[in-house]
């Protein structure tokens, strides 16, 4: 659960920004650099380490799943690029739409599924 209701989350938000603007101003803003920086973000928003509410702990998993799907990603971005090189037709790249959109469609369509399978309420069972 990311605190996006909340003000504070968007002016903590400042901090990183401001540090990269001044960065940039110096011509010293990096690749490396704003690769940390949104490592760190994503490290601090999803791992909760001020504590702010119980629900967050759930984030831990959020942010494995973030981080799967991206090493998911690049490996299917460095797979078509490799196919595309040999067959430049439109089937690998709709297989590739296919597989890096596969994991958000089953996340979204598993709890419909397991749903209409959870056990009955007894006012609604037959006798």
């Amino acid at each position: 659960m990311t605190p996006y209701v909340d003000l504070h989350y968007f002016l903590f938000l400042l901090y990183p920004l401001v540090a990269l603007v001044v960065l940039a101003l110096l011509g010293l803003l990096r690749r490396p650099v704003v690769l940390l920086v949104s490592i760190a973000m994503l490290l601090f928003q999803y791992g909760d380490p001020l504590g702010l509410s119980e629900s967050t702990v759930a984030g831990l998993g959020q942010l494995g799943f973030l981080t799967v799907y991206a090493a998911g990603s690049v490996a299917i971005v460095l797979a078509y690029a490799a196919i595309r090189r040999r067959h430049a037709g439109g089937a690998p790249f709709y297989a590739a739409i296919a597989l890096a959109l596969a994991p958000l469609v089953i996340l979204k369509v598993y709890p419909s599924c397991t749903a209409s399978r959870s056990p009955r309420p007894r006012a609604l069972r037959r006798r």
